[in-house]
């Protein structure tokens, strides 16, 4: 039971994610956009380093998970590095906008 709640937490974290992306890609102006951006990122770090310390740590133990674990943390690492690019970059910008596209 409580894995079936931990999957299900895991699966509403990624959709409300996916809906924030879809906000943030069509916000009509900086104010709603930076406000957007800013909740994405600090949600998916949270949520990044929690599945991390609970989920991936114990799939990381099981020899038959952790080529699985590793491919997760890597997409993490990735989406760590994405965020990082954009934070580099003038908000909303051209640069900043066909990144936030990619």
């Amino acid at each position: 039971m409580a894995d079936t709640n931990i999957f299900d937490r895991l699966k509403q974290d990624h959709d409300a994610h996916r809906q924030l992306f879809e906000k943030m890609a069509k916000a009509e102006s900086d104010d709603q956009l930076e406000k957007l951006f800013a909740q994405f990122a600090v949600e998916v770090t949270a949520h990044a380093a929690a599945e991390e310390e609970t989920l991936y740590a114990t799939m990381l133990s099981r020899p038959d998970l952790r080529e699985d674990a590793q491919h997760s943390v890597s997409e993490h690492k990735e989406i760590d590095d994405y965020l990082e690019e954009l934070d580099g970059l003038k908000f909303n910008g051209e640069a900043w906008r066909k990144t936030f596209a990619t």
